[in-house]
């Protein structure tokens, strides 16, 4: 029987919580460079979201927020039996998702004609997917500040998409996909046997069956 109650998280929840941990800390750290670069922090902002299906939703229903969305949320996961040790851990790779959704709205453009609404739409993404990308891959996380648990992250594709609600393209929305895979360990529960306290030991011949030794070892 497992000995203890399992009630920890796996490696591959808290994998998916650090990717959007560090989105958030880094956007917040960039906004206040921009800041000090005398720059508009707004255009480094995004918002962060964690295992959500429809976070860009929000757009139908408040048109007046045009940052950038941003979604992380887990695909799948595989195991490489190879590099694994079947009584301890594991090695596992999982693809994580950061869905980025860019918003726009027409607008005049001063000389009688309009801005469209869905080419800002495209730049308001573009601009996302930079930061996300970027951030990521920037050499302080390498092992997404889990050094010990992850070995390796790679970006393995970017698409783009057109959300649909109904079948129906959304004008206006742009997403697109990074699908980050990442390699780590899983940890198995361990059986813990007792401390042994002392061993008692007889030697006997086979041949005539005499004892010939005797001995006690105390471990306490």
């Amino acid at each position: 029987m497992i000995q203890e109650l399992i009630n920890k998280q796996d490696n591959f929840e808290l994998v998916g919580q650090k990717i959007v941990d560090i989105l958030k800390t880094e956007i917040e750290n960039q906004k206040t460079l921009a800041l000090a670069n005398g720059s508009n922090p707004l255009d480094w902002n995004l918002r962060i979201f964690y295992e959500r299906s429809n976070a860009w939703e929000q757009y139908l229903n408040n048109t007046v927020i045009e940052t950038p969305i941003v979604n992380v949320w887990l695909d799948n996961s595989s195991y490489n039996r190879n590099d694994s040790n079947e009584i301890e851990y594991q090695t596992a790779e999982s693809t994580y998702n950061i869905d980025v959704y860019g918003y726009g709205k027409a607008s005049a453009d001063g000389s009688g004609g309009q801005n469209a609404g869905d080419l800002q739409a495209s730049l308001n993404l573009f601009r996302a997917i930079r930061l996300v990308r970027n951030i990521i891959m920037a050499s302080n996380y390498t092992y997404l500040d889990m050094r010990g648990v992850v070995s390796r992250r790679w970006p393995e594709s970017i698409s783009i998409f057109q959300p649909q609600l109904d079948n129906v393209n959304m004008q206006q929305i742009v997403g697109s996909r990074l699908a980050l895979r990442v390699q780590y360990l899983e940890f198995s529960p361990q059986y813990t046997g007792e401390s042994i306290e002392e061993i008692f030991a007889t030697v006997i011949s086979k041949e005539t069956s005499e004892v010939l030794l005797e001995a006690e070892y105390d471990y306490t």
